[in-house]
């Protein structure tokens, strides 16, 4: 059994000009379960100077509400494509919008070491050049680098194979139970 898991890595720039709809699409074409958008998808992690008030006021206005059009949208592709749809977004709150998901800064090396001793498989996009330097992938429960995109916008299809999980989990118990375990102890 394999799990397929789509890594977009367009920048956010097309979100206001292209439905999600239509990578969830292309996504589900390429044989994707899931569609993991890139961190802070409803704004890119715009930028604004916070000595400007015009500029802050101007950023927390672009905050989306968690029953507004902006997930509604990602919703109703997921239900369309019959995918999972995952987005995180600058949430609107007061007295200020937060991180609704954070995926946070993550480096490959870290999430092959937290693949390897979790026994699971992980998957992070990144958004495309020019906004950052793209290179979305997966790593597999052994830590493996299964896919690699490159800086372009579109999609990567990261296949998980459930079954390599499931049998590392049974043959390798010691690992994946220690690293739930908060305490430790060596006899």
């Amino acid at each position: 059994m394999r799990y397929e898991i789509s890594l977009d890595r367009r920048t956010c720039a097309i979100l206001n000009d292209r439905d999600p709809a239509l990578i969830v699409e292309e996504a589900s074409k390429a044989g994707a379960e899931i569609v993991l958008f890139p961190e802070m998808y409803s704004n890119g992690h715009a930028r604004f100077d916070m000595r400007d008030p015009a500029a802050m006021e101007c950023w927390r206005k672009g905050a989306q509400r968690p029953d507004g059009s902006f997930i509604e949208r990602f919703r109703e592709a997921a239900r369309k494509y019959q995918t999972y749809a995952v987005a995180t977004f600058l949430e609107a709150a007061d007295p200020k919008p937060f991180t609704a998901v954070a995926v946070g800064d993550v480096r490959i090396a870290q999430m092959r070491g937290r693949a390897f001793e979790a026994v699971l498989g992980i998957a992070v996009a990144n958004y495309s050049a020019p906004r950052c330097d793209g290179h979305s992938f997966a790593v597999d429960s052994i830590g493996s680098v299964i896919v690699m995109a490159d800086d372009s916008p579109g999609v990567t299809i990261a296949a998980f194979d459930l079954r390599l999980i499931r049998k590392v989990r049974a043959e390798d118990r010691f690992r994946w139970q220690v690293s739930r375990s908060p305490v430790c102890h060596m006899d």
